[in-house]
């Protein structure tokens, strides 16, 4: 149903009655839900008396197939003029989800996403051969830590662009801390990390730490634990890149910031 003003216009009705046609209602199905919004089609003419404000969940037609529903649903929408929210929860009713294709972002923000956001899904991510002719990865383990991997990218939404480099990173820094045998001689090669962090990074290590825990927070904790067990983020190289990665994480959320202020 169809909440039209009084400042609606015949020729606003007429377009929406056409557009109605075009995804298959029926003239009688057409006009019953004009006639419950106080519109009504006599000789050609479109008139209108005073209409309610609410939409009847249970008189919108709900037969028509999936892809005609939503269409139906993106033209009340665009004719609709009572509260969003009663056409919403009416629609919602009859089993129609309304979709709002409005994007609230500033163009700040679009350009920064388009290039540092994550993509749409875990599997977009380009990682093919990245398991070539690396030691330590059991060729029967590979699925599963794929899917670690892309999840864990995914959770602090890294750049496509960058996401073998850092996943290279990672598996590079868990085959270095295999090699040395628990003790003094890892300690040692930890305390170089430590040292090479502050100096690779232009920062204190303890802030670069935080910045990247801001990224290594997002990822679920059952990875976040596997990496610890497994030593993928014992390198300065590991850390710096989650570092980077905290960064455009908080520039983000300043542009957020900014808007909804």
């Amino acid at each position: 149903m169809v909440d039209m003003t009084p400042s609606t216009t015949p020729t606003t009705a007429e377009t929406f009655i056409a557009s109605c046609k075009s995804y298959g209602m029926s003239e009688t199905q057409i006009n019953e839900t004009l006639a419950r919004n106080g519109i009504t089609v006599q000789g050609g003419g479109v008139q209108q008396s005073n209409p309610p404000q609410v939409l009847d969940a249970a008189k919108v037609p709900t037969t028509l197939p999936n892809r005609e529903a939503l269409a139906m649903a993106a033209e009340l929408q665009k004719h609709w003029s009572g509260a969003p929210e009663a056409l919403e929860q009416g629609l919602k009713a009859a089993g129609i989800q309304l979709v709002n294709d409005a994007d609230p972002r500033t163009e700040e923000e679009k350009g920064f996403d388009d290039a540092f956001g994550g993509p749409s899904s875990p599997e977009a991510y380009e990682l093919d051969g990245l398991y070539v002719g690396r030691q330590g990865v059991p060729i029967e383990n590979i699925a599963a830590l794929d899917g670690e991997l892309r999840q864990a990218l995914a959770s602090m939404s890294v750049p496509p662009a960058l996401a073998r480099g850092l996943c290279e990173t990672w598996l590079d820094s868990a085959n270095a801390y295999a090699q040395i045998k628990e003790g003094p001689a890892r300690e040692l090669w930890q305390h170089e990390q430590e040292v090479l962090l502050e100096r690779i990074g232009h920062a204190p290590r303890a802030k670069l730490i935080e910045l990247a825990g801001l990224a290594f927070s997002r990822i679920p904790q059952a990875i976040r634990e596997n990496m610890y067990e497994t030593g993928a983020v014992e390198t300065a190289a590991s850390i710096l890149q989650l570092a980077r990665q905290g960064e455009r994480l908080l520039q983000r959320e300043a542009m957020t910031k900014r808007r909804t202020a």
